[in-house]
């Protein structure tokens, strides 16, 4: 047992005592300290975790694969029920728990590393707005985005590289806000979380846990310690722009990072920072959607531009938008932007013409 934390391993299963010393370590040392500081502590009022230990138990058992063989770990909140109380679920361990599959020759220590750094976003974010401040929880898609940016600070991103290019091509049909998870939103919603972080100053990391904050650390802090959830976090008061306004110019940005367009301004709103490699790692930290990731068979080359059509319909979700190539053919060319009848109501739209040459 490290300082935090405790791993238990399953009796029908065999772990080594180096991988259980390492996960240990990296969680001690690595992940719990970068967690903490992107998203607080997962504790109550008076500084006390839910079963008053002062570890997070993370439990190594196969039988996590056996609820989807992709599974690699999770937090189930009914966890942090008290078993005593009547209302309780009868299989609440009440306590700060996670459970992962155990290192293997086909699920990596990094892959569960990384894991542990997304679940235990998902456990802090529970306690503090569900236990702490009486909140609802926050948002499937907000709390994915905001794990997810979990697994790219603690430099084991490559699940979490994979989600945003898999959104990059998908982007006219996934919405950042929507109920229903899917690798496309994961990526969707840690490109908006990054975005968010970079524009409000970023970091610069020490590893292996230490971080000069430079505003972007306690812009993210405070999504996850505010009572509000989902949308109500991106206000012009709290972030300095409507969400409306973050969704328009991440957007913008999918179009214009790491491209070297002729004409076009290298304006810093648009732009992600260039990634770095994490020293702890040695894995990639942050993105560039122009480029490969080091160590993977990611190829990011920004979003999918299908042509445009004169003429032709284009359906685009709601909290989203697309990024189409259009050639004007005369002096003067219009585009009508609208609504049907069934989903009329009060929208924001956003237009930007990027030119090319």
């Amino acid at each position: 047992m490290a300082a935090g934390v405790a791993i238990l391993v399953d009796v029908d299963d065999s772990v080594s005592d180096d991988a259980v010393s390492a996960l240990a370590d990296r969680f001690a040392r690595h992940i719990a300290p970068l967690d903490h500081a992107f998203f607080g502590r997962p504790e109550d009022a008076g500084g006390r975790d839910f079963d008053r230990n002062g570890v997070v138990l993370v439990v190594l058992t196969s039988r996590v694969s056996s609820l989807s063989p992709q599974l690699v770990g999770f937090f189930d909140r009914s966890d942090l029920v008290d078993p005593s109380d009547p209302g309780a679920p009868p299989w609440s361990n009440g306590a700060d728990i996670l459970f992962m599959t155990p290192p293997s020759a086909t699920t990596t220590l990094d892959q569960v590393s990384g894991t542990i750094a997304h679940e235990y976003q998902h456990l802090i974010n529970f306690v503090t707005k569900s236990i702490r401040l009486g909140s609802d929880p926050e948002t499937l898609w907000l709390d994915e985005g905001l794990s997810s940016f979990a697994e790219d600070m603690a430099g084991y991103g490559q699940d979490a590289f994979e989600n945003i290019e898999l959104f990059l091509d998908a982007v006219p049909v996934t919405p950042l806000v929507s109920t229903v998870d899917s690798p496309e939103l994961r990526g969707a919603c840690h490109l908006l979380v990054r975005y968010l972080f970079e524009q409000s100053g970023g970091a610069a990391f020490e590893d292996p846990g230490g971080l000069d904050d430079r505003g972007g650390v306690a812009a993210v802090r405070r999504l996850v310690q505010s009572a509000d959830v989902g949308q109500q976090l991106f206000t012009a008061a709290a972030t300095g722009r409507s969400f409306s306004a973050w969704v328009s110019d991440l957007w913008v940005t999918m179009a214009l990072d790491g491209t070297s367009f002729a004409d076009v301004s290298c304006n810093p709103r648009f732009q992600l920072r260039d990634p770095a490699i994490s020293s702890f790692t040695g894995f990639q930290r942050g993105i560039d959607l122009q480029s490969a990731i080091p160590g993977t068979n990611i190829r990011l080359s920004g979003p999918a531009t299908d042509p445009y059509a004169a003429a032709v319909d284009l359906p685009f979700s709601g909290n989203g938008g697309e990024v189409r190539r259009f050639r004007a053919l005369a002096p003067v060319t219009t585009l009508t932007f609208g609504t049907d009848a069934q989903n009329a109501g009060d929208y924001d739209l956003f237009f930007r013409v990027i030119p090319l040459r």
